[in-house]
């Protein structure tokens, strides 16, 4: 029993590692109009989904081609019975048995059916917390191995569950502590309900008849996929509101240094957009975005900005930044935060300044130009992260040649005195200097120190060059006209095809799955080994074939703009998992980043 549940979790995990995305909601079906039309007229968080439907090996989709691949089919079903087996010999005795066999039923089909979560609101109160939410599902074709599953789930839990009539149906419902919501469930006009409590039930029962409400009409025309799988809404003015209750000014502060703090909504829908899966976000504020947000929200992005990319990059980055504003707003960030964390950081720069005669505002970040590009190539020196590399515009280059200068002599003025009579150096760190094309570039050279990477950059007329190898600037230098840029790729197309990005991420899994798949197969060989002892019928022939999988892979991108309504974000994969490539869900971290500091 000790191997069950373990394997197939990290089965899953080795998976995602290597990029490939297990299905969840894909291929999307069709959704139920009245689903949508049983969302409350006001909610705090909102997330519905298609439901799923047999993959079509002749769809345009290149994920639903993927899933209907033999090898992908008998991989999931051989997945599906590892859990199923793994619960069962876990929850071996008595009712647990039942739960163990009838929970993932029951799951499966309201996972693959078209359904939808409502929170309405959460009051922590001194009895603890309370709100309404709700659940529906249309069941469908379902309808009768749920309410079999249920019935046996039902039965399990004898007296706890007590009966209750409402608009006609027969409901289960389960009293919790004092304090804790009652939940109620059961199946009504053949749709799944579950709710926190009567009234939340009585509150989905009645959006039943009315008409959609206004919000989520306007979400749905806003982020626009065309073979939608999900939907999920967080009315971020509730959010606030609830923060600020629970930690009063300064949530308010925090939000307002990270820019949530003027957010009314964020939408986010998943899905299918003609060969690619789709992940678009849109972040409504109240006026401009402001805070930290914006600073890293600046200028639109040219396709010449990405000529600096190689094509063959396994990841890049671009964006348009002032780095002394966003100096100043990181500060106010962490003053926001935690006023001790504001001075430490304060201090730091306070500290340089008067001990190394150095102003990192003034000679390094204001020399700096706004046009920000990272990458990792491959084809010079990048084994998965090692040739990564960024490169900065420069307005003032002789500044910043100057400051390189200083920061050489100040570095060589603290190496330690040795011991005379010792043939070893002792122990420091210094910063050497090559000439390469006609370049000075700098690295940090370690005389017996561990350090991780001999950081190395150059100052040329335009642009400050920095890797963490000094090949990777050597290789950037050398650069001729055979130089393949990614400005000049289809994928570059995508990047610029919905309006100029202000930011933009890129991601090539290729690289990463031909990596991690020749690790896969010897570790899931030894623990599938051991794991057979314990009953589990698992083995490394449920790998699927290598070049099936690579063939499906293509790079993902992801865009930031500005719009009328305050950002969007669309990333562009073909498969969910394989790139997300600062995924749309990121941008929730800064406006939900006040939950972590206050709890």
């Amino acid at each position: 029993m000790a191997g069950g549940g373990f394997i197939e979790s990290f089965l899953v995990m080795l998976l995602s590692l290597a990029g490939i995305g297990l299905p969840l909601g894909m291929p999307p079906g069709k959704m139920d109009p009245a689903i949508e039309q049983a969302a409350p007229d006001e909610c705090l968080v909102y997330f519905n989904w298609a439901g799923m439907v047999a993959p079509d090996p002749k769809s345009e989709n290149d994920y639903e081609r993927f899933l209907a691949e033999e090898e992908i089919q008998q991989f999931i079903k051989k997945i599906d019975l590892l859990v199923a087996k793994s619960l069962i010999r876990t929850y071996d005795d008595g009712n647990g048995r039942v739960f163990a066999e009838q929970l993932p039923l029951l799951a499966k089909a309201l996972l693959t059916q078209p359904g939808a979560i409502a929170v309405g609101g959460i009051d922590f109160g001194p009895e603890g917390p309370k709100g309404d939410g709700s659940l529906i599902v249309s069941l469908g074709e379902q309808k009768a191995a749920v309410e079999t599953a249920l019935e046996k789930i039902n039965l399990a839990l004898g007296s706890k569950a007590t009966s209750v009539t409402i608009d006609g149906t027969e409901w289960k419902q389960v009293t919790l502590d004092k304090g804790m919501p009652s939940p109620l469930w059961g199946v009504h006009e053949g749709y799944f309900i579950a709710a926190a409590g009567k009234e939340s039930l009585e509150l989905l029962l009645a959006s039943r008849k009315t008409p959609e409400p206004a919000w989520l009409t306007t979400a749905k025309k806003r982020t626009g996929v065309a073979r939608r799988a999900v939907l999920f809404y967080l009315n971020a003015e509730k959010a606030n509101e609830l923060g600020s209750s629970l930690a009063g000014k300064r949530w308010d502060r925090i939000a307002a240094a990270l820019g949530a703090g003027k957010a009314k909504s964020l939408t986010t829908a998943t899905g299918f957009d003609g060969a690619d899966c789709i992940a678009r976000t849109q972040v409504e504020f109240d006026g401009e975005p402001v805070g930290l947000l914006a600073t890293m929200l600046g200028e639109p992005l040219e396709r010449k900005d990405l000529q600096a990319i190689p094509a063959d990059s396994s990841f890049a980055y671009a964006a348009r930044t002032s780095a002394e504003e966003l100096l100043i707003e990181l500060t106010a960030t962490l003053t926001a935060i935690d006023s001790d964390w504001g001075e430490e950081f304060t201090d730091f720069f306070d500290e340089v300044k008067t001990k190394g005669d150095l102003d990192i505002s003034k000679e390094i970040l204001e020399p700096l130009g706004d046009r920000w590009r990272l990458f990792n190539s491959p084809g010079e020196g990048g084994l998965v992260f090692t040739g990564t590399t960024l490169v900065v515009s420069v307005d003032d280059a002789e500044q910043l040649r100057s400051t390189a200068v200083k920061l050489q002599k100040l570095v060589a003025a603290n190496i330690p005195v040795g011991d005379p009579n010792s043939t070893r150096k002792p122990r420091h760190v210094l910063i050497s200097d090559f000439s390469h094309a006609g370049q000075t570039v700098y690295y940090v050279k370690s005389i017996g120190e561990t350090m991780p990477f001999p950081l190395a950059w150059t100052i040329t007329d335009g642009e400050l060059i920095v890797s963490l190898f000094p090949s990777g600037v050597k290789a950037y230098l050398s650069r001729g006209d055979d130089f393949a840029s990614l400005a000049k790729t289809e994928y570059a197309d995508k990047l610029f095809a919905d309006g100029a990005p202000t930011a933009i991420g890129y991601q090539n899994p290729r690289e990463l799955f031909h990596l991690f798949y020749p690790i896969m197969q010897y570790v899931m060989h030894f623990v599938s080994a051991e794991a057979q002892r314990d009953g589990v019928d698992f083995d490394v022939s449920v790998l699927p074939s290598a070049p099936l999988i690579s063939r499906h892979l293509k790079p993902a991108v992801t865009t930031f703009r500005r719009t009328e309504y305050g950002v969007e974000i669309v990333g562009r994969q073909s498969m969910p998992s394989s790139g997300m490539v600062l995924s749309p869900a990121f941008l929730v971290v800064p406006g939900m980043m006040p939950w972590f500091w206050y709890f």
